[in-house]
């Protein structure tokens, strides 16, 4: 005799989330998103894109804190949490290999301006 129950992951009705854990569902999906947006946005060196999206990635991650995830919540947002946390540090990355590029362009102007004017001295 067969169960009433079908056990298979293929025909699992998925039961609607409580108010609370659709909003931190949504907050977090937004996140995730702005993420991959920026970067994206930080490959292509659109940095004002990036620092426009960071603030309201920011702001959500505000809101997420405030409520706390429970240990399913924690399980089940848990490769997520994980793809945003790889997405931070890519970014940082990023920036870190930007800010250098920027760093060692400036002192190569910065020398330029000084043989400029010690050549004009004499």
């Amino acid at each position: 005799m067969s169960s009433p129950i079908n056990t298979g992951a293929a025909n699992v009705v998925q039961m609607p989330l409580p108010d609370e854990q659709a909003r931190k569902a949504q907050i977090l999906q937004r996140i995730l998103d702005l993420s991959e947006t920026m970067l994206a946005e930080a490959e292509a060196s659109s940095w004002a894109a990036v620092s426009e999206h960071d603030h309201e990635r920011q702001r959500l991650a505000w809101q997420l804190s405030e409520i706390p995830l429970n240990p399913v919540e924690k399980q089940r947002w848990a490769k997520p949490l994980g793809r945003i946390l790889d997405i931070s540090r890519q970014l940082t990355a990023i920036a870190t290999r930007e800010r250098d590029a920027v760093a060692a362009q400036l002192s190569e102007l910065r020398r330029g301006r000084q043989a400029r004017k010690a050549y004009a001295a004499v």
